[in-house]
C-alpha cells in the first residue's frame, strides 16, 4: 500500500463545494473519479479542509491511500488528463504511512478578495467580492485585532447545532490595499462554517462608518449571529496555503 500527497487548485465557481453530494458536481467527487479513471480501482481522498459552494483553492491538501505503484510525475500527469479543467494537481508526494491531510495540518491560511471600486470587472464577478463605497482601512483593522486569539466564535458562524464547539484561535489577520482590491488574510489551525466570510462582512461594516471597532468585541462576547454583519459573497474566498 502507498500513501501519497497532492497538492491542488481549483475555481470553485462551477462546484458544489468540496466534500461529495449525492447527484451534485464537486471538487472530491472529481478527485475520486479521476483516481478511479487512472487507476481502475475505487479510492477514497482525504482532504485537509472543506471549502464551500463557489470558493477556490490555490494550495488544497489531499492524501489518499492505494495498492498501487506509480511515481508522483506520473500521477500527476495522468490525474490531470482526467480531471476537469478547474481542478488541477499542483504537486505529488509519497507521504509517510502515518500522515493525515486534515489532522496533521498545523495552520490554514485563507485569503478573501474585495474589488473596492464603483465598477468591478464583469471578468472578476466570480473571483471577487464587491464593494463601491469607500472603506476606512485603519478601522477595520483596529477592529481584526478583538477577533485574534483563542474566541468563541459563534456570533460568526451559522448553521451549527447549539452543541457545537465553537471556540477557535486565529493566530493572526492582516488587511491590505493593493491596487483595487483590498486582502484580507487569515491565519490559524482550522475554522468554521462561513466564519470568514461572516468576520468579513462585520469587518466592512466597521469599514463604512456603520458602527465603531470596539462594536466587533461586542458581536463576539454577544455570541449571537444576528448581531454581526452580512455573510459576503463565497467568490472572493480562497483557500490559500496549508502549513504542517
Amino acid at each position: 500500500m502507498m500513501k501519497y500527497l497532492l497538492i491542488m487548485e481549483y475555481d470553485g465557481s462551477e462546484f458544489y463545494g468540496y466534500q461529495k453530494q449525492k447527484g451534485l458536481r464537486t471538487i472530491e467527487g472529481q478527485l475520486e473519479l479521476a483516481l478511479e479513471k487512472l487507476t481502475k480501482k475505487k479510492i477514497m481522498t482525504y482532504g485537509a479542509g472543506r471549502t464551500d459552494k463557489g470558493v477556490h483553492a490555490m494550495g488544497q491538501v489531499v492524501h489518499f491511500t492505494a495498492e498501487i505503484q506509480i511515481t508522483p510525475y506520473r500521477l500527476i500527469a495522468g490525474l490531470n488528463h482526467f480531471l476537469p479543467d478547474d481542478i488541477q494537481i499542483i504537486h505529488c508526494e509519497e507521504a509517510s504511512a502515518f500522515f493525515h491531510a486534515r489532522f496533521h495540518a498545523k495552520e490554514k491560511s485563507y485569503k478573501y478578495f474585495l474589488y473596492n471600486d464603483y465598477f468591478m470587472p464583469p471578468t472578476l464577478r466570480k473571483y471577487r467580492g464587491h464593494r463601491n463605497y469607500p472603506l476606512d482601512m485603519e478601522a477595520m483593522e483596529r477592529a481584526s485585532r478583538y477577533l485574534m486569539g483563542d474566541h468563541d466564535f459563534r456570533a460568526f458562524t451559522q448553521d451549527l447545532p447549539p452543541d457545537e464547539n465553537t471556540h477557535r484561535i486565529l493566530n493572526d489577520i492582516k488587511i491590505q490595499k493593493i491596487d483595487h482590491d483590498i486582502v484580507f488574510t487569515f491565519r490559524g489551525r482550522s475554522f468554521l462554517k462561513n466564519m470568514i466570510r461572516i468576520i468579513v462582512g462585520s469587518l466592512i461594516d466597521v469599514g463604512r462608518g456603520k458602527h465603531p471597532p470596539e462594536w466587533i468585541l461586542e458581536v463576539l462576547e454577544s455570541k449571537d449571529r444576528e448581531k454581526a454583519g452580512m455573510t459576503v459573497e463565497p467568490g472572493g474566498l480562497y483557500l490559500w496555503d496549508i502549513r504542517y
